[in-house]
């Protein structure tokens, strides 16, 4: 190795310890220096043992799914990607807890549109509890500019776990509704309003404020079928939607 090849090493180690002891907010006086530091290595060695244990669970089916799903770009969230909706909306951010579930290892779950595997997409933006949450025949005014919303009957969504207690009642007090990210087979991220319409007969849950540039990007048309899938990032409720 040359000297020249040695510099630059030392270089790109020297920049990592810097910008790690800017995480940690290190000071040389700071007398709690050292319980911050090895707090963040223990919190980095925790994150690094929970994800190579999903990784092995993951990898025992993943050989037999290989040639069916292409190699998906990395990316550290959800969020950094490009949002195609016209108007700037951002997440609903709350101060109560959400739910502990176990995450989900996407083991029996293939979310696909004409051969796009998202599965490994998603898993590489941190998703987790990954679940139907439900499929759905278009209705002509579902996909009417007019109307701009997605309409979802209570009684045909498979996973009414979907939503914590909380975000039930912020939905419940709130006829605003929350603002939430939709991802499509295109990995294109969209946010779209989620409400609740309570009518005489039903309860509904429904996509708005958005939900019609989502129907022309994805050309979705009367009588096509949909599944929307839900997964949480950094705790945060997300959805994908793909044609069947």
């Amino acid at each position: 190795m040359d000297k020249t090849t040695e510099r630059v090493k030392e270089e790109r180690c020297r920049k990592g310890v810097a910008r790690f002891l800017s995480v940690i907010e290190f000071r040389d006086d700071n007398p709690k220096v050292s319980e911050i530091f090895f707090a963040k290595l223990a919190e980095i060695r925790r994150k690094e043992s929970a994800s190579n244990k999903t990784f092995l669970k993951i990898t025992k089916t993943k050989d037999s799914r290989r040639d069916k799903s292409p190699d998906n770009p990395l990316s550290n969230t959800i969020f950094n990607g490009v949002d195609h909706s016209s108007e700037d909306q951002s997440v609903e951010n709350t101060e109560n807890e959400y739910s502990t579930n176990t995450p989900c290892l996407f083991e029996d779950l293939i979310i696909s549109d004409g051969g796009v595997d998202l599965n490994d997409y998603i898993r590489s933006i941190g998703g987790s509890n990954l679940e139907l949450m439900f499929e759905k025949r278009l209705t002509k005014t579902d996909v009417t500019k007019s109307q701009g919303r997605l309409l979802i009957p209570v009684k045909q969504v498979k996973n009414l776990g979907f939503l914590t207690k909380d975000e039930k009642n912020i939905l419940m007090r709130n006829k605003e509704g929350i603002n939430v990210r939709v991802l499509d087979s295109k990995r294109r991220t969209w946010t779209l309003n989620l409400g609740i319409w309570s009518m005489s007969s039903s309860e509904n849950y429904v996509f708005k404020s958005g939900w019609n540039h989502v129907v022309n990007a994805n050309g979705l048309k009367e009588n096509m079928m949909v599944r929307v899938w839900s997964f949480r990032v950094d705790k945060q409720m997300c959805f994908a939607l793909v044609r069947v």
